[in-house]
């Protein structure tokens, strides 16, 4: 009888020579980055770090256990975000299902991750939770739920609060989660899912949080520094109008995010705007226009809006 073939790569092994490929890829990209990259000093550290959880680079078993190494490095240098490391020590987190199971999992690889973790089987204890706790970081929370369900919650955190939302479901229907987007969802992670991979989802979630509220943002080589009213790119300073500053700031805050015309319109022109929605094309073809090749960050949605993403 021949012997099934073996597709190994380090100590892992895959069932298809897909999946092989994938991971040698990754292997490949890590020993380039350990050769070009000063892995002793935790600012590069960091921002290769979350460089590589915001576009999804890794997905394999190889590349998760890389993240997890930096990520273990920067936990150990106990240094501030805003100074290049990761300090998440006692934030809390919220986590929301009606499977226990489910909540055990993710709440045990998010206690090692270094955060605090308060658990509510459906919406209505989730809101009880949330209420009675003034300082939740971050919301992770099923859809499918009996009292009140994921949608319901999301509508009525956002009522009072723009504390960060991820959340979880078996559907992958796109539907759903432009409507989760919609509704002020941060992200959008389908089942069955990675648990190291979720928690290094959390960092960059938080991550561009503490940004926003540090009045600084940096996306793939954009620089929008709020406070200053300065936006860079590749250590180039670009000239902009105030309606585009605000709507590149904007597009940054909620990476990866569909916006539609109509909310980028309420967020940025403010809800007493009564003019024509397509004045947002047309800034929005100044902005791409003077952000040069970066322009292409911006990508078009049809029928919908816009995405900022940095992946091309």
């Amino acid at each position: 009888m021949k012997e099934k073939e073996r597709f190994v790569v380090d100590e892992y092994s895959f069932g298809t020579k897909a999946e092989w490929e994938e991971a040698k890829r990754e292997e490949e990209s890590i020993q380039y980055i350990r050769a070009k990259t000063n892995l002793s000093d935790p600012q590069t550290v960091y921002k290769v770090y979350c460089g590589l959880v915001e576009k999804k680079t890794f997905t394999t078993p190889v590349g998760t256990a890389f993240l997890l190494e930096l990520r273990a490095g920067l936990l150990r240098a106990g240094k501030g975000a805003g100074n290049g490391g990761i300090n998440m020590g006692q934030l809390k987190i919220l986590v929301v299902d009606d499977e226990s199971r489910m909540r055990k999992l993710v709440r045990d690889f998010l206690v090692k991750g270094g955060y605090y973790v308060l658990e509510a089987e459906n919406g209505e204890d989730a809101l009880d939770v949330f209420f009675q706790q003034n300082d939740i970081a971050l919301v992770i929370t099923d859809v499918m739920m009996p009292k009140m369900d994921g949608w319901q919650l999301c509508r009525e955190i956002r009522q009072y609060s723009q504390v960060p939302i991820i959340m979880l479901t078996a559907k992958s229907d796109e539907r759903d989660e432009l409507m989760g987007f919609e509704m002020g969802v941060d992200e959008y992670i389908s089942k069955p899912f990675s648990p190291k991979i979720l928690v290094a989802r959390v960092d960059a979630v938080l991550r561009r949080t503490m940004q926003a509220e540090e009045g600084k943002l940096e996306e793939g080589g954009i620089v929008v520094d709020r406070t200053a009213h300065r936006v860079t790119i590749d250590g180039g300073e670009i000239d902009l109008s105030v309606k585009e500053f605000e709507l590149l700031t904007y597009f940054m805050i909620n990476r990866g995010v569909a916006l539609s015309r109509e909310k980028i319109l309420n967020n940025v022109w403010n809800y007493d705007y009564f003019g024509d929605a397509r004045t947002i094309d047309t800034h929005v073809k100044k902005l791409r226009s003077k952000m040069g090749a970066k322009g292409d960050f911006i990508k078009t949605i049809w029928g919908m809006g816009y995405k900022f993403e940095t992946s091309v």
